[in-house]
C-alpha cells in the first residue's frame, strides 16, 4: 500500500511545475488554486432554529413551517427573548406587532421583544433574507394570553368528503387572528363544506361554528349552504377561558352560478373553397324555439354543377363565442376559436375530395356549459 501511494505522489509531483506563486501543469498551462474560485452568494432563506427562552412554541420548529403559537400568562410575562439562527451569510431580524426590526446576530442570536397586553394576540415576526438578497421568509410566533385571549390561531374551509363540487376559491384574505372577516367560494354543486378552527393548545378557549360546538382541529360540516349564485354568512364565535372576552369571525360563503344549458346556434356563416379561393355564401340565424333544426343549404352554380364539384373545403363560422357554450363540433371534429371581425368566433373547416359527390351532410353538435347537447344537420344540395 505504501509503495503505491509513493508512486502516485511521484507522478503528481512530476506533472506539476511551480513557477513563482503560480501553479502550472507540465504543459505550461496555469492551474487555478482551490481557494481562488469565488463562491456564489447563498440563496437560502430558511431558519436553522427558532425558539423563545423559557417557553415552548407550537408546533415544534421545522424550517418549512412559518406559523407558530405560544401561550403565556398576562400577569407574569411582559417581554420575551426570541432566538433565531439563519443560514450562513443571511440577515435575520425580529420585530413585534409591526414595530421596528432588531438585528439578530451572534454570538447569542437573540432579540428581546416587549408584549402589548392591550392586544389579544401579539405577533412576533422573524424575517430572513438570503445572502444574495433574492429570497425572504417570515416566521410568525403569535403570542396568546392564558385564560383571557379569544382569537383563533387558524381557520380553514374544505369540501366535505363525498360532497360534489369544489371549493373554488380559498380563504380570502389569508388567515390572520386579528382579522375578523373572510370570504370563500364554492361551486354550484357543493352540498357540504367542512370548517375547521384552530385554537392555541392550553389557551382554554371554546368556539362555535354556525351555532355548533367546535373542537380545535376538528372539522364542522356545514350543509346549510346558499343557493346557486347566492351568498351566506357563517359566524364563528370564540370565547376566552375566563368568559370575559368573546370574538366573532364572519365567513361569507358564495356559491357559483349553475352552468348554462344554452346550446342554440345564434349565428351561422358559411363559405366554400373553390379552386383554392374561399367564397362566402350566406348567413343564417336558427330559430331559437326549434330543438333540432335541419338546415338546408342550396347552392347552384351557373355552369350546371361543374364549379360546385371542385369544392375542397367547407368553412363554418359561429360567432360571437358564447361563454355559456362549452364547445362545438362538426362531423366529430372540434371547432377552434379564432378572431373574426374582432370577435371570438368558433371556426370549423371540413375538407372533402373534389369531385367526390354533390350532396354533403354536416352534423353540428353544440355543447352547453352544463354538458347538454343540441344537434344540427346542415345538408348541402347541388
Amino acid at each position: 500500500m505504501k509503495k503505491t501511494i509513493r508512486n502516485i505522489t511521484l507522478m503528481l509531483a512530476a506533472a506539476l511545475v511551480i513557477t513563482g506563486c503560480e501553479l502550472n501543469d507540465s504543459g505550461g498551462l496555469q492551474m487555478i488554486p482551490p481557494g481562488a474560485v469565488e463562491q456564489a452568494a447563498g440563496a437560502d432563506a430558511t431558519l436553522k432554529s427558532l425558539a423563545v427562552d423559557n417557553f415552548t412554541i407550537s408546533p415544534a420548529f421545522d424550517a418549512e413551517t412559518l406559523e407558530y403559537t405560544l401561550v403565556v400568562s398576562k400577569a407574569t410575562t411582559s417581554s420575551l427573548t426570541v432566538r433565531a439562527i439563519g443560514p450562513d451569510g443571511a440577515a435575520v431580524t425580529a420585530a413585534i406587532n409591526g414595530g421596528s426590526a432588531a438585528s439578530v446576530t451572534g454570538p447569542g442570536y437573540s432579540a428581546a421583544v416587549a408584549l402589548d397586553d392591550t392586544l389579544d394576540v401579539n405577533d412576533i415576526v422573524a424575517s430572513v433574507t438570503s445572502e444574495d438578497a433574492l429570497s425572504t421568509n417570515e416566521y410568525h410566533i403569535r403570542v396568546y394570553y392564558l385564560g383571557t385571549s379569544a382569537s383563533l390561531s387558524g381557520l380553514d374551509v374544505t369540501l366535505t368528503n363525498g360532497s360534489p363540487g369544489a371549493v373554488s376559491s380559498g380563504l380570502d384574505p389569508s388567515f390572520d387572528p386579528a382579522h375578523l372577516t373572510y370570504a370563500a367560494g364554492i361551486s354550484y354543486a357543493t352540498t357540504s363544506i367542512d370548517i375547521t378552527v384552530s385554537m392555541p393548545e392550553g389557551s382554554g378557549m371554546t368556539a362555535t361554528v354556525d351555532g355548533w360546538t367546535a373542537l380545535s382541529g376538528s372539522a364542522v360540516p356545514i350543509t346549510n349552504l346558499p343557493a346557486a349564485g347566492g351568498s351566506r354568512d357563517i359566524t364563528i364565535t370564540v370565547t376566552s377561558q375566563d368568559e370575559g372576552t368573546t370574538r366573532d369571525y364572519t365567513l361569507t360563503i358564495t356559491k357559483g352560478a349553475a352552468p348554462s344549458t344554452e346550446n342554440r346556434l345564434k349565428f351561422l356563416d358559411r363559405a366554400v373553397k373553390v379552386w383554392g379561393v374561399w367564397n362566402d355564401i350566406d348567413n343564417f340565424g336558427p330559430d331559437a324555439t326549434e330543438a333540432n333544426l335541419a338546415i338546408t343549404w342550396v347552392y347552384e352554380s351557373s355552369d350546371g354543377g361543374w364549379l360546385f364539384s371542385t369544392i375542397s373545403d367547407y368553412r363554418i363560422y359561429m360567432r360571437p363565442k358564447d361563454p355559456s357554450i362549452q364547445g362545438i363540433t362538426v362531423n366529430g371534429a372540434a371547432c377552434e376559436v379564432v378572431q373574426v371581425d374582432d370577435l371570438d368566433t368558433y371556426r370549423c373547416i371540413v375538407s372533402t375530395d373534389p369531385y367526390s359527390g354533390y350532396n354533403i351532410g354536416l352534423t353540428i353538435v353544440v355543447t352547453a356549459e352544463s354538458g347538454d347537447e343540441r344537434e344540427y344537420t346542415l345538408t348541402i344540395i347541388n
